[in-house]
């Protein structure tokens, strides 16, 4: 993901940057060093699939880890400007698979997609949308969801996503890998 300022934000498999270590998130600065005052400590416990910024800077990082920095995560973590884990992204036991991609739509909700069924005890289809808090928002109701994995979702500027992933169906339709659903 890219910053404002044009600063990289990298997720992945690695466990060190130009030798720092740094596990699988860490920053470079806009001439491509990596940017030292972004620390997330042990960083990830597993792999990380997706990051993305939120308009104050803050970083959203979704993956198939468990804890980030030795704090129980539930595969998405709000992470401060410095790369602390902020506390306050409260979603609970999080989701109960993967993570594979994230998109902050325009008044600041967060849409997560990926192999998960549940999230923090709601049952979703593989995808769910969150309030600034980290709650799942319960007035997004995509219905029977996807049958498979959803690997990406991209934000529209009037609230809608698209999705594009592994499935066939998604709310009980043929769409074969990519749909667009509304903001509700």
């Amino acid at each position: 993901a890219v910053q404002p300022d044009g600063a990289v934000l990298l997720g992945g498999q690695f466990t060190s940057v130009s030798g720092t270590p740094r596990t699988r998130v860490a920053r470079l600065s806009v001439n491509g060093s990596l940017d030292l005052a972004f620390n997330p400590g042990t960083g990830a416990d597993a792999d990380v699939y997706a990051v993305a910024v939120q308009a104050d800077g803050a970083v959203l990082v979704g993956g198939a880890f468990a804890n980030f920095n030795g704090i129980p995560a539930g595969r998405v973590v709000r992470l401060a400007t410095d790369g602390s884990v902020d506390a306050t992204f409260a979603t609970g036991s999080g989701a109960n698979g993967p993570v594979r991609s994230i998109a902050v739509l325009v008044d600041g909700r967060i849409v997560i997609a990926g192999e998960f069924t549940s999230f923090n005890g709601v049952a979703v289809p593989r995808i769910t949308r969150l309030n600034a808090n980290g709650a799942v928002d319960v007035t997004f109701n995509p219905g029977a969801g996807a049958d498979n994995t959803i690997y990406s979702v991209a934000a529209s500027t009037n609230g809608s996503v698209v999705v594009g992933g592994a499935f066939t169906t998604f709310g009980g339709l043929t769409k074969n890998g990519i749909t667009r659903i509304n903001l509700d």
